[in-house]
C-alpha cells in the first residue's frame, strides 16, 4: 500500500513537471489510453474527454506559455478534500492556470485532481477543494461529456 502511494506521488510530480515545462510528449506518455480527462469548453463549462482530447486542449496553453517570457509554470501539489479525498491535486500558478479569471476579485483556485490505474494517470478532474491551499471562493461548474 505504501509503495502505491509513493508511485502516485511520483506520477503526480512527473505530470506537474511535464506541464510546467511544456513537455507535451511526456504528458502523453503519462496518461492512460482508456482514461477520462476533464477540460473546459469555449464557454468555460467542464467537458470530459479522452486522452487525445485532453492533449489537444492543453497543448495551446503550453505553447502560449512557451512563447511568453515565462519558461516554467509554477505549481504545488496538494490533496483533494472533497470528491476523492486524499488524491493528489496539482495547482498551477496559484490555481489560475490554465483558466485565468478576468477580474482581480475573482480568486477561485482550480487544480487537476488525479486518478491512477497501474503506472498511468487514468483520470484528471478539475478540483477546487484542497487540504492545504486556501480557496476563498468555491465555484459551481457544469460538466458535459464529449
Amino acid at each position: 500500500m505504501i509503495e502505491v502511494i509513493k508511485d502516485q506521488k511520483e506520477l503526480a510530480r512527473k505530470l506537474a513537471d511535464s506541464i510546467s515545462t511544456g513537455d507535451i510528449n511526456q504528458v502523453h506518455d503519462l496518461l492512460d489510453e482508456e482514461g477520462e480527462f476533464t477540460t473546459f469548453d469555449s464557454t468555460l463549462e467542464l467537458a470530459i474527454t479522452d486522452k487525445y482530447g485532453f492533449l489537444n486542449w492543453i497543448k495551446p496553453f503550453l505553447m502560449e506559455r512557451n512563447l511568453s517570457s515565462v519558461n516554467k509554470i509554477d505549481y504545488t501539489i496538494d490533496q483533494c478534500l472533497f470528491c476523492k479525498i486524499g488524491n493528489p491535486v496539482i495547482i498551477f500558478e496559484d490555481g489560475t492556470f490554465p483558466i485565468k479569471t478576468k477580474e482581480p476579485w475573482q480568486r477561485e483556485k482550480l487544480g487537476f485532481m488525479l486518478e491512477f490505474e497501474g503506472e498511468k494517470i487514468s483520470g484528471i478532474s478539475i478540483c477546487g477543494v484542497f487540504l492545504h491551499a486556501d480557496n476563498p471562493l468555491n465555484i459551481e461548474i457544469n460538466c458535459s461529456r464529449y
